[in-house]
């Protein structure tokens, strides 16, 4: 399990969705959240489908209000 932290605008969404490097949505963590306080998700290190995913690197990716795009990056060690 890992917890991503993040800074939702106070005015508009967020969508926070991991990847794997080859661009394919492997979990989505938080559709259209809202907030103006600091927010997070945790992540259990599966799939959208429940599956645990292999090691690797991975990428979170952030959008706030439609737009404004932030990528950090997951190593999954098992």
């Amino acid at each position: 399990m890992t917890r991503l932290d993040f800074s939702p605008p106070s005015d508009g969404e967020v969508t926070l969705t991991i990847h794997d490097l080859s661009g394919r949505n492997v979990r989505t963590l938080v559709q259209n959240g809202r907030g103006a306080d600091g927010a997070g998700a945790a992540w259990d290190l599966r799939d959208d489908d429940g599956r645990a995913v292999p090691p690797g690197l991975y990428l979170a990716r952030l959008v706030r209000n439609g737009g404004r795009v932030s990528v950090r990056r997951v190593i999954v060690l098992r």
